[in-house]
């Protein structure tokens, strides 16, 4: 098994900045808990190796598991009694540094610009955006006239997204830019900029590649049980 595929970016991501409690590390198997968010990833394509994992860790409590294998997935799922999961393409930009247009600038989101984005997004908690903002992992963006059209951030495992434009400004190329000049924050920073897009959201899909981002071999399985 190779580590260093980008399927495993969130594991390798985690690694490099600090943020993994690394719980196996072989040549056949890595599974560690990402310490900002809290989720466990799983990189085994052994699924009985991968069970055997889970199951010497177990006591740690799974209320979140990625896993990149999807018959080891469907093990796991059965065997916590997870309540939902959710299968995605894991995408990631190898390419250069990209230019931007000057008709958005971006900024690092204070806590000041807290209430706008959580007023707006509500696909994770509030709590997860305020953490991502803290780490100064989010950016909103402005017009020439200095309005703000929106903003883009990471999630609190390192993966990208949190893409929001107000209606108002849509149509105009800034979902686009937003993604760019995440890429940017992520290459200075020295990492690969990546995201996960549902398997059968297809006009995602269709975006990313038309913006160049590689589509990794194996999915992420996102597991969780509903409260």
């Amino acid at each position: 098994m190779n580590i260093n595929d980008i399927s495993y970016l969130n594991i390798t991501k985690a690694m490099k900045r600090d943020t993994a409690e690394v719980l196996e590390n072989t040549d056949d198997a890595v599974f560690i808990r990402e310490k900002r968010s809290g989720v466990f990833f799983m990189a085994c394509d052994d699924p009985d190796l991968g069970m055997k994992l889970l199951e010497k860790h177990e006591d740690m409590g799974y209320h979140l598991l990625v896993i990149f294998d999807t018959k080891l997935a469907d093990r796991a799922f059965e065997k916590y009694g997870f309540t939902e999961r959710l299968d995605c393409w894991q995408t990631a930009y190898l390419g250069p540094i990209p230019e931007v247009s000057d008709e958005l600038r971006v900024r690092v989101a204070t806590l000041d610009d807290l209430d706008a984005i959580t007023a707006n997004y509500d696909l994770v908690s509030a709590e997860e955006v305020k953490i991502s903002v803290e780490y100064g992992d989010v950016l909103v963006g402005f017009d020439k006239e200095d309005n703000m059209v929106g903003f883009i951030g990471e999630h609190t495992d390192g993966s990208g997204g949190m893409l929001y434009v107000f209606p108002e400004h849509r149509r105009k190329g800034y979902g686009a830019e937003f993604e760019k000049h995440l890429f940017i924050k992520n290459i200075t920073e020295g990492f690969i900029p990546f995201g996960h897009v549902v398997k059968d959201n297809f006009a995602s899909m269709e975006l990313q590649k038309s913006m160049g981002l590689t589509i990794a071999d194996k999915p992420a399985c996102w597991l969780w049980k509903e409260e």
